[in-house]
């Protein structure tokens, strides 16, 4: 009876978690399949009124030339983004953790903020700074000499503001990751190579960036899921906007400059055509390529280990 008591008990503690996993997790992903099957929509919900379509939302996904657009995009949307953060976050690491460096804490603060402020507000004043009429950016442009330029009403200029925003605002986090990894690296190390001779250089391509890949590359495929799934810098920013109009497939229809999969997913959903369905299709897509990544991840550390 103690054994079957224990039990119980241990089951008890754990049990609020596993019912807020079941509630918050498991049953959202269950239901989503559901109605990826459906012509569920705002319209039919309450009433009831959808059916069982089977794999038609589905197959109208995979031949539609936008769909692989839209792939196309959130993955150069990834790769430039990532790249950066992963880049300027290890330069700035470094350069914090240089002895020769004065006023450190203050630096380090300043590089953390972009990543303490609520990324909602930091997103509201880089859509500000973008006006092209009273933005502080193009005022200072214009100061120095240069011509305004059409952050948000030109394809590339807006494509160019969400990078530029979201690379501000995922520098920090790849930052602290990279100034953990240093400070876990031995300086005796670094000394043994420096008195065998090794430049700098050298030694930070072939003794301190080896080493810090074990710890960043958990850091970076967590950063290419957020960043593939960076719904809240494209809509706050220009909602997918400016509107340009694309030839596919012989016919001309209108597309949104800086859309990705995940906002197609949103104006799917809750705004023409307003399928459920079809947007729980193409989510599944998503969740798909993230499991791909998901699993990448885990050969990349076993190979990093050994």
């Amino acid at each position: 009876m103690s054994k079957v008591r224990e039990w119980l008990t241990a089951y008890g503690f754990i049990a609020p978690a596993m019912i807020a996993i079941l509630l918050i997790s498991v049953y959202p992903l269950v239901f989503g399949v559901s109605i990826a099957f459906t012509d569920m929509s705002v319209f039919n919900y309450l009433s009831h009124g959808y059916k069982f379509i089977g794999f038609a939302n589905f197959s109208e996904m995979l031949t539609d030339p936008e769909t692989w657009i839209l792939t196309y995009r959130t993955v150069i949307w990834t790769v430039i983004n990532v790249f950066l953060h992963v880049s300027l976050g290890i330069a700035f690491a470094m350069l914090l953790s240089k002895p020769w460096l004065k006023l450190k804490p203050i630096f380090r603060l300043i590089l953390i903020l972009p990543w303490a402020i609520p990324s909602f507000i930091s997103i509201q004043v880089w859509h500000a700074m973008f006006n092209e009429q009273f933005g502080a950016i193009n005022q200072l442009l214009t100061m120095i000499g240069f011509h305004a330029i059409p952050w948000l009403t030109s394809p590339t200029w807006a494509f160019l503001a969400v990078i530029i925003t979201n690379v501000w605002l995922g520098v920090p986090f790849m930052m602290l990751i990279a100034l953990g990894g240093l400070n876990s690296i031995p300086e005796e190390i670094q000394e043994a190579a420096y008195v065998d001779g090794a430049s700098p250089w050298q030694t930070t391509r072939y003794i301190i960036l080896p080493l810090l890949l074990r710890t960043m590359v958990p850091a970076i495929v967590l950063g290419i899921i957020w960043t593939f799934n960076k719904f809240d810098v494209i809509y706050l920013i220009t909602q997918g906007g400016p509107q340009t109009v694309v030839t596919l497939a012989g016919h001309q229809k209108v597309m949104g400059a800086t859309d990705l999969l995940i906002t197609k997913i949103y104006k799917t959903a809750f705004q023409y055509p307003n399928s459920w369905g079809a947007a729980s299709a193409l989510g599944y897509l998503v969740f798909l390529v993230l499991l791909a990544m998901s699993l990448l991840n885990l050969q990349i550390q076993n190979f990093v280990k050994e």
